[in-house]
């Protein structure tokens, strides 16, 4: 008996190349593993705990500074406008240029610092083009940071309290 079956060369068969197949996928899945982690580093920690450590003690006295002065400002924010006015309560009288900190919880390219100049009696004002919505951590402190005051706010919010964090 005679076998007339033509035998078709390995590159033109299929076992063959889904067996090439599987590893190739993974090295190709290894490879996008590795380029996505290079690229999208992991901000949240810190390079030099010992120094973060060390400077959470004058976090900690500037906002017992502003719960012992009476601090609290509140902030509205025109979304359309783009402006913000911040107006201190109490009997407050800051007489100097106030920094308003953002900090974004996770990408810390999105952080921003802004000057806040003084309009009128306990009343400050900025223009701010646009905020990304979220979740912001927002500190205000004079540039002398002895006070500060802390909120936590999920943007796009019309306004929203500073307080002493203690």
């Amino acid at each position: 008996m005679e076998n007339n079956e033509k035998v078709l060369p390995w590159y033109k068969q299929f076992w063959p190349w889904y067996l090439i197949f599987l590893p190739a996928s993974a090295v190709v899945a290894g490879i996008t593993t590795v380029i996505i982690a290079v690229n999208n580093q992991d901000h949240m920690v810190v390079d030099n705990y010992y120094k973060q450590g060390l400077a959470i003690n004058r976090v900690i006295s500037a906002q017992q500074q502003a719960a012992t002065l009476g601090l609290q400002a509140r902030a509205m924010f025109d979304v359309a406008g783009g402006k913000l006015t911040l107006m201190f309560a109490g009997n407050s009288d800051i007489n100097e240029d106030i920094r308003l900190i953002l900090v974004h919880p996770t990408l810390n390219k999105l952080d921003r610092e802004f000057t806040l100049k003084k309009t009128r009696d306990n009343y400050y004002e900025l223009n701010i083009k646009s905020l990304e919505p979220g979740r912001w951590n927002m500190m205000l402190e004079p540039i002398q940071q002895n006070w500060r005051l802390d909120a936590v706010v999920d943007l796009p919010a019309s306004q929203w309290i500073f307080k002493p964090d203690v």
